[in-house]
């Protein structure tokens, strides 16, 4: 799981004393295993998101709309790319090519020999 922090501040420039009412987060693609929200916050003009999961190699988008007190929305749609936190290990009585590389399953896990 990890959290961001979008600061809307700049976007209420003469704008003073508005503040956020609700948050509505969506996430594309939204299939199972891809990414999920897990929490928002709202403190004063910054929204913090917890997400979690999501395929590796996926670009997710996450659209964020504020709906202010004064009525106003705000609408963001930021690009949130998932990379592999960690390499796993290959095992030793894994099939390779001359090259090496381990030959693999169509979900990228390594056949063995055993």
């Amino acid at each position: 799981m990890l959290d961001y922090q979008l600061d809307i501040e700049p976007a209420l420039v003469g704008n003073d004393g508005d503040t956020i009412n609700t948050v509505d987060i969506t996430i594309n693609p939204s299939q199972p295993g891809d990414l999920s929200l897990d929490n928002t916050v709202a403190d004063g003009y910054k929204i913090v998101l917890w997400v979690s999961g999501g395929q590796t190699n996926v670009t997710y988008n996450v659209t964020v709309l504020v709906t202010l007190a004064s009525g106003r929305t705000l609408q963001r749609t930021l690009l949130l790319p998932v990379i592999a936190m960690s390499v796993p290990a290959i095992p030793v009585n894994v099939l390779d090519t001359s090259m090496m590389d381990p030959i693999t399953d169509e979900n990228g896990n390594p056949i063995s020999t055993c």
